[in-house]
């Protein structure tokens, strides 16, 4: 049983209100991840990276939390994840958003970075 599922059951006893079982559709599990990183709208050339809180993260996307509110029109289709504590960038797909929270796909081969900032050229 996961985490989420039992938080609702033990609200749903505390309040009296049946819940259905959460299921959890993720291909791949997420592992809480708490580091800062910054997302480039490519849409947008001109806008300025968005600072975000990369909450959690997983083979396949990362749920992140961005520090500025942002119109909703600007923050959907393809981005740029760049993770501070690793010096690498990730190519992404925006696949929801709930007020300043946003799921993130990676694109390609997953958790491989478009770019790394680590090598000295």
């Amino acid at each position: 049983m996961s985490l989420l599922s039992t938080v609702k059951e033990m609200v749903a006893r505390l309040f009296g209100k049946p819940t259905a079982p959460v299921v959890d559709r993720r291909q791949h599990p997420r592992r809480l991840y708490m580091r800062q990183g910054f997302l480039t709208i490519l849409d947008r050339p001109a806008h300025p990276p968005l600072e975000c809180i990369i909450r959690d993260l997983s083979p396949g996307g990362a749920q992140l939390e961005i520090m500025a509110v942002v119109d909703e029109n600007s923050l959907f289709g393809p981005v740029r994840l760049f993770i501070v504590e690793k010096k690498v960038e990730y190519a992404c797909q925006i696949v929801w958003r709930r007020s300043l929270l946003l799921g993130v796909k990676f694109e390609g081969s997953g958790l491989t970075p478009q770019r790394d900032f680590t090598r000295r050229r």
